[in-house]
């Protein structure tokens, strides 16, 4: 009886250990599922840059993004929102901040960074890297015939704290060294609800 009994332990112990590794790895998993390049629609949140908010869901949250230039290794961003475009020197990186601020005091929620569309001049390239600055360094690379990237993903998985304020530092750098000073132009922001 003593070796029915340790043998039936067994059984529901491994049943268990494979229940909770099936959980943890469909749920790590299903956020690598999604389409980074256009965004979760049915859940869609969209923002102006000037901090109007679309309103849905009945929450107030809005996105502003300011320009950075690199002062000796320091990066400095404008007091002034983006509005449009943004001269942006040959084969060097063009610094974003983005500011989400949850106003809706609905509870902590987690959100995704996009943009609609980023324009850059015909001068720049018609390819360019956008990635995050800071500990995390990560960068994807992006092609466009038209010198137009839409809905791209800046960052996945923000965590916002209720009533509390994300900054995203982000930046763009042309894929050619050689070619004059170009712009880049930011269109209409939006987060995405995991």
């Amino acid at each position: 009886m003593n070796k029915k009994r340790s043998f039936y332990k067994l059984i529901s112990h491994l049943i268990m250990l494979m229940l909770v590794l099936t959980m943890a790895t469909v749920s790590t998993f299903s956020w690598f599922k999604r389409n980074r390049g256009e965004g979760q629609t049915g859940k869609l949140l969209s923002y102006a840059q000037t901090g109007k908010v679309n309103n849905a869901f009945s929450e107030s949250r809005t996105v502003q993004t300011y320009a950075g230039t690199n002062n000796n290794g320091q990066i400095v961003y404008s007091d002034t929102a983006v509005s449009g475009p943004v001269n942006v020197p040959a084969g060097e990186l063009c610094y974003f901040k983005t500011i989400i601020q949850d106003n809706a005091g609905v509870g902590d929620s987690i959100v995704s960074l996009y943009i609609k569309s980023i324009t850059v001049s015909q001068s720049i390239s018609n390819e360019i890297y956008i990635g995050l600055v800071g500990y995390e360094k990560t960068y994807e690379r992006f092609t466009s015939s038209n010198f137009v990237y839409n809905n791209l993903c800046i960052e996945d998985n923000i965590y916002l704290v209720n009533n509390g304020t994300v900054e995203v530092c982000w930046f763009i750098k042309s894929g050619n060294n050689s070619n004059p000073a170009g712009t880049v132009t930011l269109d209409t922001q939006y987060l995405v609800y995991n």
